[in-house]
């Protein structure tokens, strides 16, 4: 229940009670009037401090910063390559072979392994991050499989398809 008080300059404030409908301190209640009338006029600045500090320590910390539940992956454009790079070393000294299940990934660790799904058929793969890249085709372009990983797919044919990649198991 609102109840007046007489402010710092003499002028009246309605403030609130400090007991809740069944009784119990509503905390909310207490801060208002604590901050409200000692402090005269910057209650609103002050009260927006105390709650961006209140949801900032209430925020859940997501699974994943510990390990957890994979997240949802990257989306973007996959593409492959094959021949011309065939027994070329890769980015982690391996020897390219395109016969293998293997993909060039811009910034995931060399030697983690991650699930590629091709949004258009939703067929899958799992392939073994050795290499760099991709280097071509702008910013869309996620990663470049192997020609074997890329018939896996179904995306041989076309050249390049909208894919999800989700880390299944990280670098060792």
């Amino acid at each position: 229940m609102p109840r007046r008080r007489r402010g710092l300059k003499g002028e009246d404030h309605v403030g609130f009670d400090s007991v809740g409908r069944r009784g119990w301190p509503s905390v909310v209640s207490l801060l208002l009037d604590k901050i409200a009338f000692t402090h005269g006029g910057h209650a609103m600045r002050r009260l927006l401090a105390i709650v961006g500090l209140l949801g900032i320590f209430l925020t859940p910390i997501p699974e994943a910063a510990f390990g957890g539940r994979a997240q949802a992956g990257q989306v973007g454009f996959a593409s492959w390559y094959g021949q011309s790079h065939q027994g070329h070393k890769t980015a982690s000294g391996e020897r390219f072979s395109r016969g293998q299940l293997t993909a060039a990934h811009r910034s995931l660790p060399l030697g983690t392994r991650v699930k590629v799904t091709n949004l258009r058929t939703k067929q899958q793969v799992v392939v073994k991050i050795n290499d760099r890249g991709p280097y071509g085709g702008g910013k869309g372009r996620i990663i470049d499989l192997s020609d074997a990983a890329a018939k896996r797919i179904g995306l041989r044919e076309r050249g390049t398809e909208r894919v999800q990649v989700v880390v299944v198991e990280n670098a060792s």
